[in-house]
């Protein structure tokens, strides 16, 4: 499934290597996954998630106050996705990536899962734990994969390129989308910022796409202890934007009670 990223050609994997027609290789790590981001679209030297980013996202997620929404993503492409492959957009360490395998698999789909996300560490750690899925180290916004040659494709809360999208979609294909709803982690940011502000829920419907379904989902999250406060934190765009003076307020929070609400939407390509 996989495309070079240099010439756009398909890429044949033969004894650890990738390999194009025009000769452009790509070694496969120990992991299993292939890193398919030329050095000049890195865009810095390891782009993405950090090592303790990635750690904390997994600690946070393996607790389960995601699973509500694993679980939603994951019976909408059951029902969706029946064959063919399917790209998990910005797919991190992998966490939804193999929830959607395993409830394909369970349901006997003739589904391939793949992954691709920015980050070498989120990738490797990916490979590391889901050997049975297909991961690399890619953009979204350069998806090395040929046109119209998924059947499904996976993007949550992961940066967005809908012409990217749109060009890897088969005709008929679908497009299971997460965006956060107006009140979501609405109690951290309170207790980050003197001046918290709501999301933002731009309308729904994109260019090219068809809007065939949407499922709203709201509830609250106990975390009990400051390192899973931290880690939620660690997981968001807050962390890069928030200064140090800001960060420190969320050491007086032993507990916090905080709100998930998410939009999940279903797009068809027509």
């Amino acid at each position: 499934m996989w495309s070079c990223p240099i010439c756009s050609m398909p890429l044949r994997q033969t004894e650890g290597v990738f390999r194009c027609p025009a000769n452009h290789c790509f070694d496969v790590s120990k992991h299993g996954y292939v890193h398919l981001l030329p050095s000049n679209r890195m865009h810095g030297k390891m782009p993405g998630d950090n090592k303790l980013m990635v750690q904390a996202r997994r600690r946070f997620l393996q607790e389960g106050y995601y699973t509500p929404l694993a679980d939603a993503v994951a019976a909408c492409a059951v029902q969706y996705v029946r064959e063919g492959d399917l790209l998990d957009i910005g797919c991190g360490e992998g966490y939804y990536t193999h929830h959607i395998e395993q409830a394909l698999q369970s349901h006997e789909t003739e589904v391939s899962c793949y992954g691709l996300d920015i980050s070498k560490y989120a990738i490797e750690k990916a490979a590391r734990s889901y050997p049975a899925i297909r991961f690399a180290v890619a953009s979204a916004f350069r998806i090395p994969m040929a046109s119209e040659s998924c059947a499904g494709a996976i993007n949550l809360f992961a940066p967005f390129c809908g012409e990217e999208i749109i060009r890897i979609l088969k005709h008929g294909g679908y497009l299971i989308m997460a965006v956060p709803g107006t009140d979501h982690l609405w109690e951290l940011k309170n207790a980050l910022y003197d001046r918290p502000y709501r999301n933002e829920v731009k309308p729904f419907e994109l260019k090219g796409l068809d809007l065939i379904h949407e499922q709203h989902m709201q509830y609250r999250m106990q975390l009990p202890q400051q390192q899973t406060i931290q880690d939620l934190f660690m997981m968001t765009p807050y962390y890069y934007k928030t200064g140090q003076e800001d960060q420190q307020k969320l050491l007086g929070y032993d507990t916090l009670d905080v709100t998930a609400e998410f939009h999940l939407l279903v797009y068809k390509r027509p």
